[in-house]
């Protein structure tokens, strides 16, 4: 078995140091800059298929931006490859979600959607129907609409969350940190109702409309049979929300999963269940590559 990991950033980086404390080792690292094998550049990112055959694991740690057009192909020619894909990013599966539903048994992408917390396989594993979601998807965002609760001054909490690693470099305060989060949660928020199976309609980010922050609100997403509200809501009772960055789940009323939802580290044992999930599906070619 092969790994590849497609990205090296916050995450990538994670992934990595998870694999190897496993004793997995990463074979190639595909960056914007092009295909490295132990640190050194062997070929143009326009190439990486070259690389990848049936025996290969795709771990996809990049960041989730517009439509996914840029990375749709990676997952695309490594399917057709017959390789398997452990993803956390987020805008090729919000808007190309016929991609897990034609591979389901090679796609696996349940740090997508509340990092460590277990959120999708929570609703996998749910017995009976599904009549109502609420659930905590945006770490930072329950984070900061927590400490907004506490009356904590903005630009405390902003610094906070830069500091510790809760957002991606480049907002300039605590309103770009809102807008670039909101569209994390419209990402996420299609992605669960997709996976939920409550839906005959298959949904893209574009059919989510995320209401932005007000006085006395927590962010969240509520999924039902008259349809998705997602954003900054309003709840008389918001003693099911977990603390700090962590995520939830509540199924017809009940919570079935609760866990840590931002940070790389977070994300990369996520991803590395998952990957445990693909080899134990897959078993009969489980020989890593050394």
């Amino acid at each position: 078995m092969k790994i590849i990991l497609i990205g090296s950033g916050n995450v990538g980086k994670e992934v990595e140091k998870v694999l190897a404390e496993n004793g997995i080792p990463v074979e190639l690292v595909v960056r914007s800059s092009g295909v490295y094998s132990k640190g050194s550049f062997i070929d143009g990112n326009e190439n990486f298929a070259k690389y990848v055959d049936a025996g290969s694991v795709l771990f996809i740690s990049v960041p989730s931006r517009g439509d996914g057009s840029e990375m749709l192909h990676y997952y695309v020619e490594s399917l057709a490859l017959g390789a398997r894909i452990v993803t956390c990013e987020k805008a090729v599966l919000a808007h190309h979600f016929e991609l897990v539903q034609e591979f389901k048994e090679r796609i696996r992408y349940s740090a997508t959607v509340g990092g460590n917390s277990g959120i999708l396989p929570a609703v996998s594993d749910y017995r009976g129907a599904i009549t109502e979601i609420k659930a905590v998807i945006n770490g930072t965002l329950n984070y900061v609409s927590g400490a907004l609760s506490q009356k904590r001054a903005e630009d405390d909490i902003f610094r906070d969350v830069v500091s510790r690693g809760f957002t991606d470099q480049g907002p300039r305060n605590l309103r770009e940190v809102f807008q670039n989060e909101l569209k994390d949660v419209a990402y996420k928020t299609a992605i669960l109702a997709n996976h939920s199976g409550m839906y005959e309609k298959v949904f893209t980010p574009e059919d989510v409309q995320t209401e932005a922050y007000k006085e006395n609100t927590r962010c969240a997403v509520v999924l039902s049979k008259e349809g998705i509200r997602a954003g900054f809501l309003s709840f008389e009772d918001k003693s099911w929300f977990p603390s700090g960055v962590n995520n939830c789940i509540c199924i017809n009323g009940e919570k079935v999963a609760e866990g840590p939802g931002a940070g790389g580290r977070a994300t990369a044992e996520r991803m590395f269940k998952d990957f445990q999930g693909i080899v134990r599906d897959g078993a009969h070619d489980v020989t890593i590559s050394r």
